[in-house]
């Protein structure tokens, strides 16, 4: 059995008053992923959409953050309600300075993605003590797949483990399809996105008949 990587839910940082400046790794129509400046933790939450369509990798952006709604999902420990106005501040963190701030998040490459072996975790086995998203500098890759029912995949490596996981950013897949090719990596995937891709933003979807799947949710430079 896989020894589970603990996390610290945003409830644990209270007493620390974080700030309530985010730095956005990820910005999609259903949901964002940010680190919180003042605390260094991962966050999930919603952005309003006149926020969330202009909202670049590293953007930095002021709200008020407030603890999750009861009853806590369990598949989203890191959950929090951002209220009142959300404000792009202007700036972006600069890119090495984002990687400083990132690299004590970043997955052990000793364990399994999100403590697990497999693409997916029954929904009921899930307690709230445990990630559901991280990222991952990977050693090799990444590879992008794009299959025949129209999905986009993403191969990696991380120390012995390797990875084959859905893409779910709606930007990147139809960026990827959009060039006809069915593998694309390395010069090639640069040459598509227009930036080299150093950091996978992996995440655990809603539950799908019991369960909740590993997805990536976003590429970083």
């Amino acid at each position: 059995m896989s020894t589970l990587q603990k996390v610290d839910s945003p409830r644990t940082h209270q007493r620390k008053r974080p700030g309530e400046k985010l730095c956005i790794l990820v910005a999609g129509p259903g949901e964002c992923i940010a680190i919180d400046m003042a605390s260094g933790v991962l966050i999930r939450s919603v952005l309003p959409d006149s926020i969330q369509a202009m909202c670049g990798s590293y953007e930095l952006v002021e709200a008020n953050k407030r603890p999750a709604l009861e009853p806590k999902d369990p598949s989203r420990p890191e959950a929090v309600r951002l209220e009142g106005n959300v404000n792009l501040t202007g700036k972006r963190v600069r890119r090495r300075r984002a990687h400083r701030i990132i690299r004590p998040l970043l997955a052990p490459k000793s364990l399994p993605v999100l403590g697990f072996r497999g693409p997916a975790a029954s929904y009921w086995t899930l307690s709230g003590n445990h990630p559901s998203v991280t990222i991952v500098a990977p050693d090799r890759g990444p590879l992008m797949l794009s299959r025949k029912d129209g999905s986009v995949w993403i191969r990696f490596g991380m120390g012995r483990n390797v990875e084959e996981l859905p893409v779910v950013d709606p930007r990147i897949s139809s960026t990827v399809k959009a060039n006809g090719a069915t593998r694309m990596g390395g010069k090639h995937l640069y040459q598509v996105l227009g930036w080299k891709p150093k950091l996978i933003v992996i995440a655990l979807s809603m539950p799908l008949d019991g369960y909740c799947y590993k997805t990536v949710v976003g590429l970083l430079p």
